[in-house]
């Protein structure tokens, strides 16, 4: 990747998170080792292509050559916006997943004690009505 060293455009780099690039790495949530990122550095985009190096280069040389229109101020508080957000996204995903899973284990508890109740109430009410036989009084002769 020697041909893009001086690149005005294009920055390809290494960083060690585990030692001096920690904050740059926290900075751009990278959790998994190793990361490709791209795009605009207020506005990284994680890279899910193949990882040869023909690849690679062929993914470099169509970034290289693709025109970056300018952004606007407003382009760019929409990007520090969906950054500031991107955490209570996470959380609300986090609370839905959980409530989803709350609102099945009610269910099934509720059906259970529904069901449990239902024999309990049959067995009280429903038993008497066949009832044991009315006691015979003694006849006379």
């Amino acid at each position: 990747m020697e041909e893009y060293a001086s690149s005005a455009t294009l920055l390809i780099d290494h960083i060690d998170c585990t030692a001096e690039g920690k904050e740059l790495c926290s900075r751009h949530a990278i959790t998994g080792y190793p990361s490709i990122l791209y795009g605009d550095t207020e506005d990284l985009q994680t890279y899910e292509g193949g990882r040869s190096t023909e690849e690679l280069t062929a993914f470099a040389k169509d970034l290289a050559s693709t025109p970056r229109p300018r952004k606007t101020e407003f382009d760019k508080l929409l990007v520090k916006l969906k950054k500031l957000a991107k955490p209570l996204v996470k959380d609300v995903e986090h609370i839905l997943q959980f409530r989803k899973n709350a609102a099945a284990l009610l269910i099934g508890v509720g059906a259970l004690l529904g069901m449990v109740l239902q024999c309990l109430l049959c067995r009280c009410c429903c038993g008497s009505r066949g009832g044991a036989p009315a006691s015979k009084g003694k006849k006379d002769n």
